[in-house]
């Protein structure tokens, strides 16, 4: 059963990978008209094996998984921006996890909580494509001038994707490689 399982998911893969250099909405096109079929096919298999596996078993565990997030593992069908796997994602925090022994110098939640806050917005202006450096600078410049404001709306403008950003980061982009 999970080599099958493996075999649909791989198959799944392969093919979803093949569409990796295809426009945006040609992307769409083809997970809906080729991988659409091929989930589903997938997510009724799954459900009908459930109830033949043993209770508590890996594979049971695995079904269950598959049967529980099926919402979830549908979005890359209707999103040609999401990828179907998170390897980029593992692959981002994979330096946070490579630390962990020297993270012993962190002795509170509230550092651990810091800590996990910086990575996550190194990782996410490096996936914008933004200077990190240059990224932090604005932060910390534009932040404080708000410490007193109930509303805090004027975060959406330093989020990397806001228009904002990345139209003051393309400009230093431009900038940086015409020296």
């Amino acid at each position: 059963m999970a080599q099958e399982a493996y075999r649909m998911i791989s198959e799944i893969m392969h093919i979803d990978n093949t569409f990796d250099d295809l426009p945006v909405s040609d992307r769409k096109k083809q997970r809906q008209l080729v991988l659409s079929e091929k989930v589903d096919a997938y997510l009724a298999w799954a459900k009908q094996k459930y109830s033949q596996v043993t209770h508590n078993s890996t594979i049971e565990k695995a079904l269950a998984y598959s049967i529980n997030q099926e919402d979830y593992l549908r979005v890359f069908l209707s999103d040609s921006h999401i990828p179907m796997d998170n390897n980029y994602a593992e692959q981002a925090v994979r330096p946070f996890t490579s630390g962990r022994k020297n993270f012993v110098l962190i002795e509170s939640s509230n550092g651990a909580k810091a800590s996990a806050i910086l990575y996550s917005l190194v990782e996410t202006a490096k996936a914008n494509i933004i200077n990190t450096f240059e990224y932090f600078n604005l932060l910390l410049t534009e932040i404080p001038q708000h410490m007193e404001d109930k509303d805090l709306s004027f975060i959406d403008n330093l989020l990397p994707w806001s228009s904002r950003v990345q139209k003051e980061f393309l400009v230093f982009f431009y900038l940086f490689i015409s020296r």
